[in-house]
């Protein structure tokens, strides 16, 4: 359910990329608001039916007031240096210098958005913590990472909705790059490096070496060896291994 209103500022897996892992996965706030929209279907993309709000909804809200969404995001971070580092970018986001995007142009935005696959994402369930002795990323969140594919900016969406997964996922997938794929990792970042590339989405020669790394990743989430933890990693937070991602 989206707000057509600025309210008051309050006291905010093998197709992903090592840039949702280390920008919006362990992002610890929202960022100012953009829909940053995907391909576009030249249908209407239903929601599903009795969501009260999609992905298309919160990309509305944090655009409209992304105030309010940062601080909400805060409130569901679980520990202290968390709280106080989000804390710290809301208040730079909601400093009196910062201005947000105009209203009509959310709007517009949100409009586009309905014709892409992130209205067929519902979030209703996604902010809920999963019962003691779950995994904490829960089927909701583990249908919507596949769905998001590489959409990165619906998945970072995902992980701000769910802190917990978010971390779950960050502890295992940092340490299974750095056991099992130091190699490939090292390749891909050398590529990047000399070719002075931000992310691998906008660095098309080294898609050799981002794809060696998403398949090293894959295939260490099948091996029952357990280097650095990919094998029993993604089942201890989602209960299965992750949908497939570019770890970038």
């Amino acid at each position: 359910m989206h707000k057509l209103f600025r309210g008051p500022s309050s006291g905010q897996l093998l197709h992903r990329i090592l840039v949702p892992i280390l920008m919006l996965l362990f992002g610890a706030c929202t960022s100012r608001g953009t829909i940053e929209l995907p391909d576009r279907s030249p249908d209407h993309m239903p929601s599903p039916v009795g969501c009260s709000e999609t992905v298309c909804d919160y990309f509305f809200d944090l655009c409209a007031d992304p105030c309010e969404q940062c601080w909400d995001s805060c409130g569901r971070e679980d520990d202290q240096l968390s709280v106080i580092k989000c804390t710290q970018k809301c208040s730079l986001l909601c400093s009196p210098t910062a201005k947000p995007k105009p209203l009509a142009q959310c709007v517009s935005e949100l409009d586009t958005c309905h014709s892409t696959i992130r209205n067929t994402i519902c979030v209703d369930r996604m902010r809920d913590d999963m019962p003691r002795g779950m995994p904490v990323c829960s089927p909701d969140i583990k249908v919507a990472n596949c769905v998001c594919g590489a959409d990165n900016a619906c998945l970072g969406a995902l992980d701000q909705l769910n802190h917990k997964c978010r971390k779950c996922n960050q502890h295992w997938v940092t340490t299974c790059i750095e056991v099992a794929c130091k190699a490939e990792d090292a390749a891909n970042s050398a590529c990047m490096h000399q070719r002075e590339c931000s992310s691998v989405t906008a660095c098309d020669d080294c898609r050799a070496t981002a794809d060696a790394l998403s398949t090293c990743v894959k295939n260490a989430q099948s091996d029952p060896r357990d280097i650095g933890g990919c094998y029993s990693g993604p089942r201890e937070c989602s209960g299965e291994p992750l949908c497939p991602f570019l770890p970038f």
